[in-house]
Formats: structure tokens, sequence, C-alpha cells
């Protein structure tokens, strides 16, 4: 237990200073820990490892790693048991889409996450942003217009930063991060 708990603390640790390097040389080990550890962990320690493993491959940069990771932990069977994961994880889904270009797939996956968040009944004002966000993407013609969305998403994001009803959806993934990243190139 011991060898599990310490690296994933480590792993968290790197990850909340924004060390995301040193984060990022621990997801191998994370992995193995989940193989070797496979049905004899708690359930809500796998699923926040996995979870962890695809926000750090985000922050990484590294989209189809993060899909692979965000495509296992969709598809286990008691990712039902953490709905703060579940919701979380189509949305960031919707952004790792957005990075590898599957276009066409993305209008439907937009379409299933607002629905599948919409029965929760208590969308946060983040999860609402960025689906609208996602939403106008089919219809941007250039990348002035690109930016221009990402400045408009950037300042709002900023304006709900500090409201602590929203702070929680900023600690499962910090958006304005990746937003930033797109607004400074």
């Amino acid at each position: 237990d011991f060898e599990i708990y310490s690296d994933f603390v480590y792993f968290r640790i790197y990850l909340s200073s924004g060390e995301v390097k040193k984060a990022g040389r621990l997801v191998h080990r994370l992995e193995y820990i989940l193989k070797k550890y496979e049905n004899k962990m708690l359930i809500d320690t796998e699923l926040s490892i996995m979870f962890y493993i695809v926000k750090c491959r985000m922050m990484e940069g590294k989209f189809s790693a993060a899909l692979k990771s965000a495509n296992l932990l969709g598809s286990h069977p008691l990712l039902g048991k953490r709905a703060d994961y579940e919701s979380y994880l189509k949305i960031m889904n919707l952004v790792i889409h957005f990075e590898l270009k599957n276009f066409e797939l993305l209008r439907y996956l937009l379409i299933s996450t607002y629905r599948f968040l919409y029965k929760r009944e208590k969308l946060f004002k983040v999860e609402l942003l960025v689906l609208e966000f996602i939403r106008k993407l089919p219809k941007v013609k250039n990348e002035h217009e690109l930016s221009f969305l990402f400045i408009r998403m950037q300042k709002e994001l900023k304006k709900l930063k500090p409201d602590k009803f929203e702070k929680n959806a900023f600690e499962y993934f910090d958006f304005s991060q990746w937003v930033n990243s797109k607004v400074l190139k």
C-alpha cells in the first residue's frame, strides 16, 4: 500500500505545483502500479490515479497519450462511482479531441457530453463555458476568429476563477491554463 500512495502523493504534488515534467516521469510507474495491484486497491484510489494520469498527459501536451488514458478510464466499469471524475473526463475528452483535430467526432461528443451534464442538473459555470466554447468551434473560419474565441474565453475564465462555487471545477482540470497556452501561441 505504501508503494501506491507514496508515488501517487508525489505525483499529485508535482502536478499541483506545476512541475508537470516531474509528474510525467512518474506516469509509467503509476501505470505499472495499476496493473500490479489490479483488483487489490481501493476503487477510489484506482480511479483517482487514472484520472490524474489523463490530466497530466493533457498538461504535458501529450494528447494522444491522454486519449489512450481517457479511453481506459472511460471504459472502467466502476467510473460511475465517481460522478465528478466521469463528468470532468467527458469535458476533458472534448479538449483532447479538439487538440487532436477530431472535429467530426467532436460534434457528436459535444452533444453527448451536454446531455450527460444536463441530466446531472448542477452544471458549473466553467463547464457551461467550456461546452459553449467547443460548440462555437465548427463555425470558426480562420486563425484570427479562433484566437478571438480563446481570448474571450480567457477573460471569462479569469472572472470565474475567484468564485468560491467554481473553485472545484478548476481543481479537476484548470481550463484556464489550457486556454492561456493557446492565447500565448
